[in-house]
């Protein structure tokens, strides 16, 4: 199984979650060797509370969350950082014909950003192919004493998209890349419906201090 396949099942799962009445899930992902996910949700019995775990190589992360409105998004934002944590640490190589939409471009992103990490030449620019249209996916350019991180999607959020980030210093261009792509996959994974993941995850960090 490859890693965009893996990813486009996480992304269907993490959608089927709004409908909690498909409780219990258990749920396992190999992006790649090494690299597994796992998540899990029960719902206690006669309460209103449910019972989480996202893992990872790294640790699970274990919760009892009070609401059934507030699990998908803490799952959503959990699971985000955890395959983050793997997509910034490892390579993926995506499918050149972006035949995964959202997950190729999410892995071809890191990608660019491992490669201009690795030769960091500035201008630096990455062009893709899908549905023989060539678009320019990732670039970084210069201007006077500023930088600029440009990143043009087609299937993350569903249409052609551009973010624009500036950056002040060049030793600061591969920490901008990287806060752009973790905030790219969590959209990616939101359901629509979904609102307010970083509030809901910023809340569920508190209540387990």
């Amino acid at each position: 199984m490859l890693c965009c396949e893996e990813l486009q099942k996480l992304q269907t799962d993490l959608n089927a979650i709004v409908k909690l009445s498909r409780t219990p899930l258990d749920k396992e992902y190999q992006l790649a060797p090494g690299a597994p996910i796992s998540l899990h949700i029960k719902e206690i019995e006669t309460t209103d509370h449910y019972e989480i775990a996202v893992g990872s190589a790294s640790g699970l992360i274990e919760a009892r969350i009070e609401g059934h409105r507030r699990v998908p998004a803490i799952m959503v934002g959990l699971t985000s950082q955890k395959v983050n944590e793997y997509l910034e640490d490892k390579y993926f190589e995506p499918c050149a014909t972006m035949a995964h939409g959202g997950a190729d471009e999410i892995l071809q992103l890191h990608k660019c950003v491992k490669d201009f990490r690795a030769a960091p030449v500035v201008p630096f620019k990455s062009w893709v192919l899908a549905n023989e249209r060539e678009y320019e996916l990732f670039s970084i350019k210069k201007a006077d004493s500023r930088w600029s991180v440009e990143i043009t999607t087609h299937f993350i959020y569903g249409e052609f998209v551009k973010t624009i980030a500036e950056v002040e210093s060049e030793v600061l261009i591969t920490q901008q890349c990287h806060a752009l792509t973790e905030r790219m996959l969590g959209e990616w994974f939101r359901p629509e419906s979904v609102k307010a993941v970083k509030v809901a995850l910023a809340d569920f960090g508190r209540s387990q201090k």
